[in-house]
């Protein structure tokens, strides 16, 4: 659920465990050193993403999760037969927020609370049934992950976006209500509770 993922990944960044993109799962009784202070956590409207362009100037996005809400990270995929991993990964920020957070454990660095930022997004799949590249002429292609699949949804620290993504609903293929039943995490009301199957990344 979204308390015992949270945290699982409050507890990952006050004992300053690398992020490898694998859920770290911790225990009732290592969760119960963490306390959000005051039992709040506070929404924020937007972020704002410095980067790099492809010709060395710096740029800036403006993320949010009404109209601008498509990111990507890099990938902690590794490699397997020989098959090179792709280098990014893809979400769709949900909520963007932060909390005071105080953690009592026998790792803990402060007595102190500590500000936590944390995204709350739904992560995209990479579809690899199908060819997609500079040397297929064809944009990749990504669909959102089933909502039944644990890793569905999950925290991301926002130093970690590189930037905003320009995603184009694969139209062809139509929409779908299977990835995600209806729910506060499915898009508006004027969706219709279904998503795009599939979305093309624009490079």
């Amino acid at each position: 659920g979204f308390l015992v993922k949270l945290q699982d990944y409050c507890l990952a960044c006050m004992c300053n465990e690398d992020y490898d993109g694998d859920v770290l799962m911790y225990t009732p009784a290592q969760r119960r050193h963490i306390h959000i202070v005051g039992n709040k956590i506070y929404r924020h409207k937007q972020i704002q993403v410095n980067y790099t362009t492809y010709d060395c100037q710096r740029a800036q996005d403006t993320l949010n999760p009404q109209t601008h809400a498509n990111a990507l990270v890099i990938s902690q995929e590794d490699q397997e037969d020989g098959v090179k991993p792709f280098p990014y990964w893809f979400c769709h920020i949900l909520g963007i927020f932060h909390a005071s957070v105080l953690h009592t454990g026998p790792k803990s660095t402060s007595r102190d609370p500590q500000r936590i930022e944390f995204l709350w997004v739904r992560w995209y799949g990479r579809e690899v049934s199908l060819k997609s590249g500079w040397g297929s002429r064809r944009l990749h292609k990504i669909g959102f992950v089933d909502g039944d699949d644990d890793a569905a949804f999950g925290f991301l620290n926002p130093a970690q976006v590189i930037r905003g993504v320009r995603l184009i609903p694969s139209f062809c293929n139509g929409k779908t209500s299977e990835p995600l039943p209806p729910s506060i995490s499915a898009h508006a009301s004027s969706e219709k509770d279904k998503d795009y199957r599939f979305y093309d990344v624009g490079i």
